[in-house]
């Protein structure tokens, strides 16, 4: 039996996106921020030093930025909502048909077209600083939309190549990731998901 036509099907495992939560973070960290700040002033105008007092309220304008930008991210999360991806195995085997799925909670969606597969590799500098990552490896993979009611199940299969890295092919200077995504223009701004999935 050629083992590449073969389809996992094992225990379901749902994997959410990785944008699920990123605006939230940014609104925890402004009120963090906020209540030292007011702590700060407190202690300030306790101690007389009203110049000092001041310049801590200059930092809410920084603050405020933080908090809108999470706002921001949140708002353009809400456009789609959470979207689940469906998986048949914890870990993806090489060199196997996997059958995957993504629930989007809305009647007869149809802006996404396909899914993009992609290997992630980063050799991070020993004398530091910032690293992108070079895609190794990259697939568009053609989905199958299914209506059911007011969601839509996006459905499709997908197989990683024997040949390419795990996601345990890594040590402290080199990190290998694996990503299943989508996008699309909801008027003129983008939407995107992206889940990372353990290859092994």
């Amino acid at each position: 039996m050629d083992l590449s036509s073969v389809i996992i099907l094992t225990s379901v495992t749902t994997i959410t996106s990785n944008e699920k939560g990123v605006g939230n973070i940014f609104c925890y960290i402004s009120y963090a921020i906020t209540v030292i700040i007011f702590i700060s002033i407190f202690k300030a105008l306790l101690k007389g030093e009203v110049n000092v007092a001041f310049l801590y309220t200059s930092f809410l304008l920084f603050c405020l930025v933080i908090y809108l930008i999470g706002r921001f991210i949140n708002k353009n999360f809400d456009r789609l909502g959470e979207t689940p991806l469906t998986v048949r195995s914890t870990e993806i085997h090489k060199g196997l048909m996997h059958q995957a799925s993504i629930l989007i909670k809305q009647n007869n969606f149809s802006r996404v077209r396909n899914v993009l597969l992609k290997c992630l590799y980063t050799r991070y500098s020993y004398s530091g600083g910032t690293v992108l990552p070079n895609v190794i490896y990259e697939v568009h993979i053609p989905i199958r939309p299914e209506f059911d009611g007011n969601s839509t199940a996006l459905n499709f299969e997908f197989e990683i190549p024997e040949n390419m890295l795990s996601s345990d092919d890594k040590s402290s200077k080199v990190r290998v990731e694996w990503q299943l995504s989508f996008k699309f223009l909801d008027g003129i701004e983008e939407v995107s998901r992206t889940w990372t999935i353990k290859v092994k």
